[in-house]
């Protein structure tokens, strides 16, 4: 069993020994552009100019020739299901490999269709939050490369709809505690919108924790203070401002 991990952190196994030191960064890199888009053809020339971009078309496609055969000799567990065809590379996912980059990817889709397909359900509410769940970190945190960025984006972006998702669904379906969780989470992954801060207070707030909800304004002001040097949205504030007033003396 290959295990990939590249949500959080970056680590390969196989059969449970951690062999991430054994392959070169630039063949890891290579697995986590293929397993963006589980079961999906790619154009070599795309994935080569990504990755070679001072190259020449020629000398870049040649440098993807290569490090695909060294990927095969390094790796050949992540390449029994890889199709590698005339000008389309696609990876395909396998009960031997365990990808979280892909498991969250398809997770994900599941949960665009099952919104399209019929009204919310218990069973709605347990796919999204299984997606979530599976999100564990940004992509490749450390990395710095060009086209690593826009992935890493869109991945955070989809994790912070999905809790949407969660924080719009009817109260019946998911428990207060779990929306405070969601909000929270929510906050973590996008400190400057805030918008996830008047959720999280008003869930807080409801919950019947008017202290945790003031002290999340208080945390919100702090932080666009001194990483934007502004003050919070007077929607921010008029929500702070009828919770205070709201609050015993």
């Amino acid at each position: 069993m290959l295990e990939i991990s590249f949500l959080g952190e970056q680590r390969l196994a196989v059969d449970g020994t951690n062999v991430t030191a054994a392959i070169p960064q630039r063949t890891q890199g290579l697995i986590a552009a293929l397993v963006l888009h589980p079961g999906q053809d790619q154009l070599r020339s795309s994935i080569a100019s990504a990755f070679w971009p001072d190259s020449t078309d020629e000398q870049s496609l040649t440098n993807l020739r290569r490090e695909l055969h060294a990927l095969r000799q390094r790796v050949p567990e992540f390449c029994s299901t890889l199709h590698t065809g005339g000008s389309l590379i696609r990876w395909e996912q396998s009960r031997d490999v365990r990808c979280d980059v892909a498991e969250f990817v398809t997770a994900a889709e599941g949960v665009a269709e099952l919104f399209t397909a019929e009204a919310p359900s218990v069973e709605t509410v347990r796919t999204v939050e299984k997606a979530v769940a599976q999100y564990s970190g940004e992509l490749l945190p450390a990395w710095v490369d060009e086209w690593v960025l826009e992935p890493r984006e869109r991945l955070h972006r989809t994790c912070v709809e999905l809790l949407d998702r969660l924080l719009a669904l009817p109260d019946a379906l998911v428990e207060l505690d779990r929306r405070v969780a969601y909000a929270a989470r929510r906050v973590e992954l996008e400190p400057f919108e805030e918008a996830g801060y008047r959720s999280l207070m008003s869930l807080q707030a409801a919950a019947g924790d008017r202290a945790a909800a003031l002290t999340t304004f208080h945390r919100c002001a702090s932080m666009l203070e001194r990483e934007l040097g502004v003050s919070p949205d007077p929607a921010t504030v008029q929500l702070y401002e009828s919770l205070v007033s709201a609050t015993p003396s």
